[in-house]
């Protein structure tokens, strides 16, 4: 009776055992199988994205690329240069460089090219050669026409009859050619001036007090100091 008893109670022992270990491996298997299906699944929809050109790049954290990018963007955005002048004298702008360079401050002069209105030229057409325009200008001359011929741009060996700031005046000295027997030409043309100014970058700008700055502007009547967007200076 006692060994049936031992008996039985091996014989549970040894169910139990053989019950744990087969629940204990479907569960080391199904969670190995969730874990090749997570991998399986992440690569196939690589896969997918990549084929259709859909492959996302992970972002930053918002305020990491909001701070960094903005401060990106204002760096050297839309700089505004300080420039001097107009000079009336070339020497006079060289001088203001020369000063300037004493104080540590880098600048560079400028031309600028400024429209101011238009002209009325009053012309005949260019002639076949300089030998016609030569015999035209002759002609023109023995009737007491004051003229002169064009001897560059798109109207070399044409003859010019003058320029005129006002049309009315160019209509009237064109009536008086016709009246000759000639038929002129009336050309509108943008009226420019050369000027010359020194140009600071915004760090070098920085670098000098307004009593500096009043008492450069006070050199010359003219002088005038104004902001423009850099092109090309001196980043001293």
């Amino acid at each position: 009776m006692r060994s049936i008893f031992i008996v039985l109670i091996i014989a549970n022992i040894g169910l139990f055992m053989h019950q744990y270990l087969m629940v204990g491996g479907k569960e080391s298997i199904s969670v190995g199988q969730q874990l090749d299906l997570k991998e399986e699944g992440e690569r196939l929809e690589f896969l997918a994205e990549k084929k259709s050109g859909r492959v996302t790049k992970r972002k930053r954290p918002i305020a990491e690329e909001s701070i960094n990018d903005v401060g990106e963007k204002n760096i050297g955005e839309n700089p505004m240069c300080s420039m001097v002048g107009p000079f009336e004298q070339l020497i006079r702008a060289e001088f203001l460089v020369e000063r300037l360079k004493s104080l540590s401050v880098e600048s560079v002069i400028t031309p600028v090219e400024r429209i101011e209105g238009s002209v009325f030229w009053v012309y005949l057409q260019p002639e076949l050669s300089q030998q016609d325009a030569l015999m035209r200008l002759y002609e023109l001359q023995k009737k007491n026409i004051e003229s002169y011929i064009i001897t560059k741009g798109e109207l070399d060996r044409g003859i010019s009859f003058g320029q005129y700031a006002e049309r009315v005046d160019a209509e009237l000295r064109a009536d008086e050619i016709k009246k000759q027997g000639y038929e002129p030409q009336i050309k509108e043309m943008k009226k420019t001036v050369n000027e010359t100014w020194v140009t600071l970058s915004p760090l070098a700008a920085e670098k000098i007090s307004e009593s500096v700055w009043l008492d450069i502007l006070s050199a010359e009547a003219a002088l005038e100091r104004r902001q423009n967007f850099c092109i090309s200076v001196a980043s001293q």
